[in-house]
């Protein structure tokens, strides 16, 4: 009897089943990284809908004049940097692709509160930037994301406080241009040109 037929049978089924296992794994590796991303998302999330920070929002956006930013005291400045933290983690999270883009905009209804913090805030963040570089950029690429996000859609996105019938709009005025959020890859550019590279 030719047993040289019957071991290559037997490498070939051993071989498919080596693939096999290799992309079971691989496919377990990503589903893995796909779990632990969707929970970095969801508390991420939870975080930013906890009743203190959800107060925190409405007292910036409806209350907060940007005249007024500099007359807070070091405990008001200090929660704002934190809220701008959160914003900023989950800007860095998007960019990263670790969180949905989309997701992040419509779906935790957190799109319109970032466009009207940010436009509350844009004065004091680039003052901070002057003096501390880097600082809530990956919030500034966020907002532009999603300003564009809800521009593109034809969104109406209002800010009652100041009579802005559509903050998207206001966003446009040339007035408006040195606090215009910046994209991360305008930053990016902004970056290496002052280096000089």
């Amino acid at each position: 009897m030719d047993w040289t037929w019957g071991w290559a049978a037997v490498g070939a089924i051993a071989t498919c089943v080596l693939a096999a296992g290799i992309v079971f794994a691989i496919w377990q590796i990503i589903e893995t990284r796909k779990s632990t991303n969707a929970q970095l998302a969801v508390q991420t999330f939870t975080k930013i809908r906890d009743p203190k920070i959800k107060k925190l929002l409405r007292d910036i956006i409806y209350e907060l004049s940007p005249e007024e930013i500099g007359h807070l005291s070091t405990t008001e400045k200090m929660a704002i940097g934190d809220l701008l933290d959160w914003f900023d983690m989950i800007g860095a999270l998007i960019d990263k692709g670790i969180i949905d883009e989309s997701c992040a905009i419509e779906g935790y209804g957190g799109g319109p509160a970032v466009l009207r913090c940010w436009y509350q805030l844009a004065g004091y963040i680039r003052t901070e930037q002057k003096v501390r570089g880097s600082y809530a950029e990956n919030y500034e690429d966020f907002t532009y994301r999603t300003y564009k996000h809800y521009k593109n859609a034809n969104i109406r996105i209002a800010l009652h406080t100041k009579n802005i019938d559509n903050l998207l709009d206001e966003y446009d005025k040339s007035e408006f241009e040195t606090l215009f959020p910046r994209s991360s890859k305008i930053i990016r550019k902004q970056r290496r040109n002052k280096r000089g590279v």
